[in-house]
């Protein structure tokens, strides 16, 4: 793989050619609703076997059964897997690469998808100014969006590192992708954990896709703006 070169953003104008993500091995944490629920149906229907590491358990599985009922299109004998998963617990998340691995019909992982997240406006800088001292911030958002992240990031660099030293054969294409947002780039008034972990997750890949084109892993950011899905219709994180 060439070193990083600046090129800007991939244009989104032209249609995506999906087939080399057959026979691919895919993770995507926080995949049972919204954008990683649309991942998972997009890998699967390319001819994927797709992991789903979320902690809405009643989602997953159903999402695991029509799907792996109804695809025709891997040729695994079973499509898509469910783990239930805290992304902030690291425990969860290296069970779920370790069920990844062996699951999947290569014996590796190709694709992460470091999907899982909150929103919602927060407390963090408001402030009650007839309290005498302010209480303690709840982290949720920052907690699940970036650390929770780091340590997709973390586990899907070791892999990736470790299956393309003992590879042996034509090199590996494999791929971290950060669910990114464009509160990352522009103002996002009163969500100030949300805006931060987003332009935090852009500093993750700025420094990653300098280094991981050595070890064949490219490292890419996608910054959609507003959809309608459960995390945006909620009221609070």
């Amino acid at each position: 793989m060439p070193p990083y070169t600046n090129q800007g953003p991939v244009s989104a104008d032209v249609d995506f050619d999906t087939g080399g993500v057959k026979g691919k091995t895919a993770i995507v944490t926080g995949g049972a609703n919204g954008i990683g629920e649309a991942y998972v149906r997009a890998l699967t229907k390319a001819g994927a076997f797709v992991v789903i590491a979320d902690l809405d358990e009643e989602e997953g599985t159903r999402l695991e059964k029509e799907l792996g009922r109804q695809d025709t299109h891997c040729d695994n004998a079973i499509s898509v897997k469910f783990v239930k998963c805290n992304v902030i617990i690291w425990a969860d998340q290296l069970a779920v690469f370790k069920t990844a691995l062996s699951s999947s019909p290569s014996g590796r992982v190709d694709i992460v998808i470091a999907n899982a997240g909150i929103s919602g406006a927060d407390s963090v800088f408001w402030n009650d100014v007839e309290a005498e001292e302010p209480e303690e911030p709840k982290l949720n958002v920052l907690n699940v969006n970036l650390t929770g992240v780091l340590y997709t990031t973390k586990l899907a660099l070791h892999y990736f590192r470790r299956q393309n030293a003992l590879n042996k054969g034509e090199p590996l294409d494999q791929v971290l992708i950060l669910q990114g947002s464009l509160a990352g780039y522009i103002d996002l008034p009163g969500a100030l954990q949300y805006a931060a972990s987003k332009y935090g997750l852009r500093g993750i890949m700025k420094s990653l896709r300098r280094t991981e084109w050595e070890h064949n892993i490219r490292v890419a950011y996608i910054a959609p703006w507003l959809v309608k899905m459960q995390m945006t219709l909620a009221k609070d994180p």
